[in-house]
């Protein structure tokens, strides 16, 4: 049985967020970004064989105050994150993602995100 793994992401570029009002060549290139480290972050984290059929996934999002967030949109900023996964050959696509658990945790002046995955 493959090993359940985390990672630990800066977080998402503002340019991410689904309230963001940018211009879609600069929300490409954050996209792209950030698609990039989860990839380079997760092939670092775990080898893989044999993509996981499923995977469950428990986020944690830190933040640095008790500012109210949204986390719907949250998670939305994280769409290239699962891309980056499946393209460091974890899984076949991101439909095979649940997202078990989510929460806000915080830190003073710390903001990223914390990713735990295990295979279902």
């Amino acid at each position: 049985m493959p090993e359940p793994f985390s990672i630990s992401l800066p977080w998402p570029p503002a340019e991410l967020s689904p309230n963001a009002r940018v211009h879609w060549s600069a929300r490409h290139r954050a996209t792209q970004e950030y698609r990039w480290l989860v990839w380079a972050k997760t092939r670092q984290a775990t080898l893989v064989a044999h993509p996981w059929e499923r995977a469950q996934v428990r986020v944690q999002f830190v933040v640095p105050d008790h500012r109210r967030r949204d986390i719907d949109n949250l998670l939305a900023m994280l769409k290239p994150a699962w891309d980056g996964v499946v393209d460091a050959g974890l899984l076949k696509d991101d439909s095979c993602i649940t997202v078990a658990h989510v929460e806000k945790i915080m830190r003073p002046g710390q903001r990223l995100v914390l990713i735990e995955m295990a295979p279902l």
